[in-house]
């Protein structure tokens, strides 16, 4: 397959740190609202027990959540840090767009994915990244400065070759509860699919 972009790119702190930034917004997009309603039905039952040491308990429980709401993409973070041996090696990963599909590569590993655009469920990009969410469930990064041959128009060439519009990474509560909704109905489709090992676990 003849390139005509190619990137080379590393897991970073960044990159893992938005990794689960864009997880939390696009995949599972209403985690942290839940957690807030939770806490505050917890939070209700106060008023339906008058017991002191029952108080005692809901707001400890409610302060839990909203510590694991606040938090969560701290601890996530380090765990794929302590768990990613493409991170702890810092080995390069490389990317090879053409026009028929694209491939990943990791020597040091001696790991070889070959992907074809129709493979892509959804593209997003916010500032730093481009964001590929493949059909079988895995998610693959490009740094914005990690293509070599970057001439200002790779994401319109990959909205040419898949057909898809490229999104907004960043995104509001309400486009978040409409991802999760049609994220049910894609998931079954994806369930059909075998999924391949991704970038990142």
């Amino acid at each position: 397959m003849e390139a005509v972009y190619e990137a080379k790119t590393k897991h970073t702190d960044e990159m893992i740190k938005q990794y689960v930034k864009f997880q939390n917004n696009v995949n599972t997009p209403t985690k942290k609202l839940q957690s807030v309603l939770i806490a505050m039905c917890v939070l209700a039952l106060m008023l339906l027990v008058p017991q002191k040491n029952f108080h005692a308990l809901c707001i400890a429980i409610t302060a839990l959540i909203l510590l694991n709401a606040m938090l969560g993409d701290f601890f996530t973070a380090s765990y794929l840090k302590r768990e990613d041996e493409n991170y702890k090696r810092q080995n390069d990963i490389l990317y090879h767009f053409g026009n028929s599909g694209f491939s990943m590569e990791n020597p040091a590993d001696k790991e070889s994915l070959r992907f074809t655009y129709q493979d892509i469920r959804a593209m997003y990009q916010d500032e730093k990244f481009w964001y590929l969410c493949m059909k079988g469930g895995e998610l693959h990064m490009v740094g914005k400065g990690d293509v070599l041959n970057y001439d200002g128009r790779f994401g319109i060439f990959l909205e040419k070759q898949s057909g898809l519009k490229l999104k907004n990474a960043k995104t509001t509560v309400l486009e978040r509860i409409q991802i999760m909704q049609g994220r049910k109905k894609s998931l079954e489709e994806d369930k059909k699919k075998r999924p391949r090992k991704g970038i990142l676990p």
